[in-house]
Order: structure tokens, then sequence, then C-alpha cells
């Protein structure tokens, strides 16, 4: 009997949205994200309780050798996956490792309250592992995923109070609101004073990102659509805000720090209300028993978690995803009589598929980090074309493709520079002021596109504007004050002393 839940429904419309509305075309070299994160649904749906119990307990043991990486990496034995953070986990940084173990401990708090009371060895056995995974997430420094791992505490104390809300006992009920109000009250302003800039640089994202959906609020830009749109915005907005308090906290953007806004931009108000009917599903769910009840815990978690980063865009984290939608018990839609025999041989013919799909696309991704000539295979992927668009090594035949297909794919500050830089080489002044005009307004508080504006008024002769431009560099204050920016400065100054003494 093939059972078919809402939450395949739904999830089947979205992945359809996905693949067929696009504004970037399929990337051949990531096809292997893609069938990874089906199989795992597909197993999770499809495999034996059994097999989903100890793939709950491979997924906490991995937590745990990630909290295991986190000391090593605090003492200095091994080092990060990543030069500005010290503590990454098997992450590209502190962000995803935090909201992965938070999503976790959420799970672990549920099941050590259920045991509340049993004093035995398992019992102090989850409680390590709950301390464990709980100073990982601290140590990330990750505010979402400290977020993710309170939300096992606030839905212990939701069951709480709708026990008090039976047992009829309402002054208890008041009090115990008030109390968990001022907690939380407490705990978000102490979140947001412990990095106030990321915060409100999270604020600029999204607001931008509500623009683009205002745009195209119905159908959305397609998949691909936030990140090749999403700082042409930014540089709109700053550019009609010039005096905005949010300047000194722009940078290069390339996560929306919200998933609902990010299906919302792609895939208009329907993307949205999808995948927020899932949600509102997850709450109709009925555990049947304690493990079944801490994966639900962690489902919302995960969607705490995702409210403020990007685990759509982070491979584990999404078929951790997969996993935990695919295990819930959903409400069912409609039954399917299969005769086992069948069952049995397409559930391996559709894992056979999946595997070699997933294991012959990953073999082409990885040649693609250090094979330029195999730019047919990975000229949709922004993450691997931005990289060769900063390499010089790249060959002079294929510079220009890959620069101006990366244009396309995810603009920032420091690609429309290098299109002005390739602009003017070719004569192409008008062009290339366009490029630094807009790589400035899309990150304003970096000099570097002012300092190539400025040369590119000397290099075609443009003096008065040179020396007026000049001057405002210098009363310019960068967010950064480096070496780079003080040889900047000083070229200027040098050309603008001279101007003086000619005048």
């Amino acid at each position: 009997m093939l059972i078919i839940r809402i939450q395949d429904i739904l999830l089947g419309i979205l992945v359809a949205m996905i693949f067929m509305h696009r504004h970037v075309p399929v990337d051949i070299s990531s096809l292997w994200q893609y069938a990874l994160v089906g199989m795992v649904y597909f197993l999770a749906r499809s495999a034996p309780a059994y097999v989903r119990k100890y793939a709950s307990y491979v997924i906490l043991c991995w937590g745990v050798c990630e909290v295991i990486i986190v000391l090593l990496q605090e003492w200095h034995w091994i080092s990060s996956n990543h030069s500005r953070f010290d503590i990454t986990g098997t992450f590209g940084n502190p962000g995803p490792l935090g909201g992965f173990l938070g999503i976790l401990c959420a799970g672990v708090i549920n099941v050590i309250y259920r045991r509340r009371g049993i004093n035995d060895i398992r019992t102090l056995a989850w409680v390590l592992i709950g301390v464990l995974l709980m100073y990982g997430v601290i140590a990330s420094g990750s505010r979402s995923g400290l977020l993710a791992a309170f939300t096992g505490g606030v839905v212990i104390f939701i069951r709480r109070i709708v026990y008090l809300i039976q047992e009829n006992r309402i002054k208890r009920v008041v009090v115990e609101c008030f109390s968990a109000l001022m907690i939380l009250s407490t705990v978000s302003v102490i979140l947001y004073c412990l990095k106030p800039d990321s915060a409100d640089g999270r604020l600029l994202v999204w607001l931008n990102t509500l623009r683009l959906i205002s745009d195209y609020p119905v159908f959305g830009w397609g998949t691909g659509g936030w990140t090749a749109n999403y700082m042409l915005y930014q540089a709109d907005f700053f550019a009609t805000h010039p005096h905005s308090h949010f300047i000194m906290l722009a940078d290069n953007v390339a996560y929306p720090y919200n998933e609902i806004l990010h299906i919302g931009a792609e895939h208009g108000l329907p993307g949205m209300a999808f995948f927020i009917w899932i949600i509102i599903e997850s709450f109709r769910v009925r555990p049947s028993d304690c493990r079944s009840e801490s994966l639900l815990t962690s489902f919302w978690a995960f969607i705490v978690f995702s409210l403020f980063s990007y685990p759509f865009d982070i491979v584990l984290l999404l078929a951790l995803f997969a996993f935990l939608v695919g295990s819930l018990e959903f409400r069912p839609v409609f039954y399917i009589r299969i005769p086992r025999l069948i069952y049995k041989v397409s559930f391996f013919i559709v894992l056979t598929i999946l595997s070699g799909l997933s294991v012959h696309s990953y073999g082409l991704y990885k040649k693609a980090w250090h094979d330029p000539k195999l730019l047919s295979y990975f000229q949709y992927n922004p993450d691997i074309m931005y990289m060769y668009s900063q390499m010089e090594t790249v060959p002079d035949s294929l510079r220009s493709d890959i620069l101006n297909r990366t244009s396309f794919l995810c603009p920032d500050s420091e690609i429309y520079c290098l299109l002005g830089d390739e602009n003017m080489e070719k004569g192409n002044f008008d062009k290339s002021e366009t490029y630094y005009r807009k790589a400035s307004d899309m990150v304003p508080s970096r000099i570097t596109p002012r300092y190539k504006l400025f040369k590119l008024y000397l290099s075609k002769g443009d003096t008065l504007s040179a020396v007026s431009y000049g001057r405002k560099i210098l009363s310019f204050k960068p967010k950064v004050e480096s070496t780079i920016t003080l040889r900047m400065k000083g070229e200027i100054k040098s050309f603008l002393r001279k101007w003086d003494v000619k005048e």
C-alpha cells in the first residue's frame, strides 16, 4: 500500500515550480545535489520505520562528531574551513554549523523532557548529548542556531500551556505566559545586541527582497532570480537613498537570510503559500512515539532557523530538511494499492537512478572546480563561475565569456568592477563608467569602485571630473580602513597636490 501524504503533493508542486519556472537554466554540475536530496526524501518516505530510526541516530552521531571537530578547532589542533572564522566544523562557515547543531539540540531537548523522572544511563547519555550540542551552538556564535535550539524549549512550554488550559488553570496560564514573554523579550534583545550590525544588515536584505517580490508577486522571478537580481536592487536602493543609515552595513550579499522570502522572490506568492501550507500541516501531525515527536520538534527548529538564515543553499542542510519532512506522518490524502513485488522493484529502480545520477553529476562538479574548459557543464553554477571570474589564470579566450555570464548569474560590486576594467581596456569609457557607478551603488561603503572611477576620468583626459571626484573620495570614510584604501587615498592626494601647484 502506497500512502500519498499532503507533503508529497505540496513538495511535488514546489519542485515542479523550481524546475519549470526558471530565471537561470538548470546547472548540470549541480544535479547531484537535487538527486541526493531527492534520494534522502524517497528513503525517508519509503523505507521501513526501523531504517528511519537508525538514520536518526546516524544524524545525531554526525552532530556529536561536529562538536568534537569544534573542540579541536577551538584548541587549534585542526584548521577551520574559513579564513575569517576559527570554528566552522565541516561546514563553510559558523552559521550552517550552528543551525545544524541547534536543530538537533531542539529534538534532543524534547527527548530529555520526555524521559524526565527516568534515572538511568540512557537518560544521562541524552543529557550529555544535549549539553554537547548546545555547547557547539554557543561556540559557533550563530544566533539563528541558538533560536533553533530554543525552539525545543518553546515547544515544551506551549504543550504545558495547552495542558493548563485543559485543566482550567487560567491564572497559572497568565502568569507563565507573562514570564515567558519577559524571558523571550530579554533573549531577543541580548541576541540583537551581540551583533547589531549583522541584524540590521538582514533588515536591509529583507527590505530589498520584498521589493523583488512586489515587482513579480504572482509568478516570481524564477529559480536563480534572487541571486541574479538582488545586488541590482540594492544598488538601486542606495542610488535613490544616498544618505541611508544602511550604507555602512551594506556588502555583497549572496543569501536572502529568509527562505520564505527567498521562495516568494523566485516563485511568487503561490510558492510562499505552498511552503507555508506545509508548515501549517505540520501542526496537525500527531506523533506516535517519542522519536517522531522529537523529529517534529527538529522540523519546527529547522523552520525557525530558515527564517534567519539560508539552509536551502547548503546541500547537507537541505538533505536534513528532506529527511525531517519525509519522516513525519502528515495526513494521508489517498492510497494506491501496489503489489509488494512491484513496490520493491520500483523502490530499487528509483534508488539506483537517483544514486547513479548523483554520482555522475558529482564527478563533473568536482572536475569543474579545476578545469575551466568544462564551461558548458558549470556555466549556470554561480559559485564556480564566480571563482573563475576572479582567477587570473583563466585562458584569455574564456575570460570575457565567463565574466559576462557571471554578471548575469550573480552580479556584485567586484564583478562590476572587473567589467568596468575590461571595458576601459577596450576604450569603452562610457560603458566602463556605468559599471563603476553601479559597483559603487551596490556597496557604497567601499572605496575601490570610486577609485577606479577616478582613474577612468584620468584615462580619458577629463581632469576636472577627476579633481572633483578625487576630493569627494578624500572626504569619504570607507567601512574598513586598510593599507589598500590608504594607498588609494595617497595616490589621489599626490595628484591633487600637483594639480594645486599647476593652478
